[in-house]
């Protein structure tokens, strides 16, 4: 076999997982107690920097700000990289000062950076009250170090939220990246809050031990649902063009991208009125691909939620893929602006039964994603109804929110400032 094969898999993760040597993502530094006994919310995020962030972060920061705005108590945004920088600060972090990872403030709400460097972070000062908020798989290993310090400091800790949005073993091959990131659903007094029920229903398959465990149902963002229901309203809407696009990002595996490819090569092969389409990938850059019969993928990246809700309604069909049990948002949207997607099954994973506008293939093969292409091109589009729980007022996390800050409170009884 080719030696750049092995030479790309070595380079993708080191760039996009951890270091296969030394695991410096995990690396962790010295804490510091503090005096202070107001309870505190942190949010430890891998970065806070929006060009990479895409809609994971953004609902993380959502529910983040929900907890803080209802419990109006201390809050704190670790990074685990250097962008917590005057930069960054705007969007959900626009009352927030950049603050030493050292040292105690008088601001409400801070953000620290906690970069690794030569193999070791800088000191962090942690409270008795501090509650961590994590999202992904190494920045949970890294709240653990915390909670332990905690331990050791005051006798107690604080349960951890684990704010699980995928199965992230599932980003790796069966190796040690796979058996640490499992390692972070096995933490004691970990508080399980699932970015939708099909994801629970997996975790619930493998028996996991939580210490409580919250799921919600995903809905439209705010400013896509204004968008979608001002074309509802409107009497000229977009015309359907004769476009394919695509949820298109090469380096993330569960994306599928390679199959999406093949698949669109094989469904110019099968149809003949296919090849005078366009097709266009939405997400991440990358160089146009040439896919036979006339046709190119044109790589459009990560758009504005404007332009995005446009697309949306200008297009006739979409392909998005994800192999783990997590929906993802980019098939809902699609559906709900009416587009005929394709997406695939996975285990506790059925589409088809969220909109009529959703073709879920069971076996993943490119003639067959091919064929509900074809199908997809003979479908009427209709946009998603008005009434539909997915485009309901109440946000996603309303659900939950009350039991989750009752815990809390509950947890943290008796402190005072919060």
């Amino acid at each position: 076999m080719d030696i750049r094969y092995f030479y790309n898999i070595a380079k993708d993760r080191m760039k996009y997982g951890c270091d296969l040597n030394d695991f410096h993502d995990l690396k962790t530094g010295k804490f510091l107690k503090s005096a202070n006994q107001k309870m505190r919310l942190n949010l430890v995020m891998s970065s806070v920097n929006a060009k990479t962030t895409y809609g994971g972060g953004a609902t993380i920061y959502t529910f983040f700000q929900q907890l803080k705005d209802r419990l109006n108590c201390d809050v704190r945004v670790i990074t685990l990289d250097d962008s917590a920088q005057e930069s960054n600060i705007g969007g959900v972090f626009a009352d927030f000062r950049i603050a030493a990872p050292s040292e105690e403030t008088e601001y409400a709400s801070t953000l620290v950076g906690y970069p690794e460097n030569n193999g070791e972070r800088p000191c962090l000062m942690i409270r008795e009250k501090d509650v961590f908020i994590t999202t992904y798989w190494t920045t949970m290993y890294v709240a653990g170090y915390f909670r332990a310090f905690q331990d050791r400091a005051y006798g107690q800790h604080q349960n951890l939220i684990y704010f699980i949005q995928d199965y992230e073993p599932g980003f790796y091959e069966w190796g040690s990246e796979y058996l640490l990131a499992e390692s972070t659903y096995r933490i004691p007094d970990t508080v399980a809050v699932f970015n939708s029920e099909e994801l629970k229903n997996y975790f619930d398959k493998y028996d996991y031990q939580f210490a409580d465990r919250f799921w919600f149902t995903p809905k439209l963002n705010r400013p896509m649902k204004e968008y979608l229901l001002q074309a509802m309203d409107s009497q000229e809407k977009p015309e359907r063009k004769p476009q394919v696009i695509i949820y298109g990002r090469p380096r993330i595996w569960r994306n599928c991208f390679s199959l999406v490819v093949a698949s669109l090569k094989q469904a110019l092969e099968y149809e003949e009125k296919l090849r005078g389409w366009q097709f266009l990938s939405l997400g991440a850059s990358h160089k146009d691909i040439d896919l036979g019969y006339g046709a190119k993928l044109v790589c459009k990246g990560k758009l504005t939620l404007e332009e995005y809700a446009r697309t949306l309604l200008e297009t006739k069909i979409g392909i998005s893929l994800m192999c783990s049990p997590h929906p993802s948002y980019p098939p809902l949207e699609m559906a709900a602006f009416g587009v005929n997607t394709i997406t695939n099954s996975f285990l506790c994973k059925d589409l088809s039964t969220f909109s009529k506008n959703i073709i879920s293939v069971d076996n993943a093969t490119p003639e067959n994603f091919a064929s509900a292409l074809v199908t997809g091109m003979n479908r009427k589009t209709d946009l998603m109804d008005r009434d539909d729980p997915y485009l309901q007022d109440e946000d996603q996390f309303s659900e939950i929110i009350d039991d989750l800050i009752r815990k809390l409170k509950k947890e943290n009884a008796g402190e005072t400032g919060c």
